[in-house]
């Protein structure tokens, strides 16, 4: 019979975890590489936990800074500008709930803030509207 050691199942645990973050952002291994700053041959070992040491957080804020600067023609920023992130929590709701919201899946949605895929015509117009709805009805509370 034989038995993982506690250290092993927790570095498999932090590859997969890398593994899927890049799937979440939809980014290839080149992408992630750009995004992290590191050849792709070197994502490729983190995510079989062979690399340097790097926390899951650390590759999530990394992705959300690619994925806010990169493929950004405007179509998935609000204001020109603003990560639908952003917009999200604003607007104070779940990823679920915007998804919802806005008739996406969760997962669909995922990609969308990550700018892996397009919003539909007239969604950014619809999230900006909410977002000025939603400032000014805090600005007209706090007069």
């Amino acid at each position: 019979m034989t038995f993982l050691s506690l250290a092993s199942v927790n570095d498999r645990v932090h590859a997969i975890s890398l593994r899927s973050i890049r799937n979440e952002y939809g980014l290839t291994i080149l992408e992630a590489a750009r995004a992290l700053d590191l050849a792709a041959s070197t994502v490729e070992q983190l995510e079989r936990d062979e690399g340097p040491d790097i926390s899951p957080e650390q590759v999530r804020q990394k992705y959300e800074m690619y994925a806010a600067t990169t493929n950004s023609d405007g179509r998935n920023l609000i204001f020109g500008h603003y990560p639908l992130r952003m917009a999200r929590e604003l607007l104070g709701l779940s990823l679920d709930e915007m998804a919802a919201r806005f008739g996406y899946k969760t997962s669909s949605w995922k990609r969308i803030e990550a700018n892996a895929r397009p919003l539909r015509p007239g969604v950014r117009e619809e999230i900006e509207h909410q977002v000025r709805t939603r400032f000014t009805a805090i600005c007209a509370s706090a007069a």
